[in-house]
């Protein structure tokens, strides 16, 4: 009996730090694993975000880098400037664009937009929080030109700085007008999305304007424009 009691004295005792391991293993595993799939999760979103960003930009770029049209007037409601945008468009495409080869220059940088728009009612529900979030100024990555597709009558360079451009007059001769944009905001399902783009014909000459896009069957549509400044 003596000898039992001595026995179990001496059994060595566990670590109160392993018992704490022990007891709350299950629970740390269920947290690592919950980490790694919101972790993937984010690199799917990502990966998502970046896709759809460059197909939205390879469509605006495409609508706006044929032969120089009048921008529509300002002051006209968003389904309105559509309407007119698309007379225009239509009016010039039996010149046939493909004949008409045009370099575009993209501006790297994306921007923010500086002041809130307020959208008309048509839109307002499903793409207002979309605009609201082109004033976001958070730093964002440069646009990567060789992401965009174009159509084989518009060649893509990487434009010179602002700075440059007002500084140097002649390299207005080695394209047909800069591009810039703000980066694209999307709804959740990645269904629509709003866009500020600049086109400027040269130091003096451009205007900006919001679009806002949808995707139809799988491909992105213009659904309706607005004109933001003319100068």
């Amino acid at each position: 009996m003596r000898t039992q009691r001595s026995n179990r004295r001496s059994m060595p005792q566990r670590p109160l730090a392993v018992d704490r391991l022990v007891r709350y293993m299950p629970s740390l595993i269920s947290l690592s694993f919950l980490g790694l799939i919101v972790q993937c999760k984010n690199i799917d979103d990502s990966t998502t975000r970046e896709q759809e960003t460059y197909a939205v930009l390879s469509v605006i770029i495409e609508n706006n880098g044929g032969p120089i049209p009048a921008p529509p007037p300002e002051g006209l409601s968003d389904r309105e400037f559509k309407r007119v945008s698309d007379s225009i468009r239509r009016s010039i495409e039996p010149l046939g664009l493909e004949n008409s080869k045009r370099t575009v220059a993209v501006y790297p940088v994306p921007s923010s937009l500086s002041d809130p728009i307020e959208l008309d009612k048509e839109y307002h529900l499903e793409y207002q929080n979309l605009v609201d979030r082109l004033m976001d100024t958070s730093p964002m990555g440069n646009i990567n030109i060789t992401k965009i597709k174009t159509p084989k009558w518009i060649t893509l360079v990487e434009s010179p700085t602002m700075d440059n451009l007002r500084a140097d007059p002649r390299s207005w001769d080695n394209f047909d007008r800069v591009l810039s944009s703000s980066w694209v905001s999307f709804n959740e399902a990645y269904s629509k999305a709003a866009v500020v783009l600049g086109i400027t014909y040269s130091r003096s000459s451009g205007y900006s304007s919001l679009q806002l896009l949808e995707k139809v069957d799988g491909a992105w549509k213009i659904v309706a424009k607005r004109t933001l400044n003319v100068s």
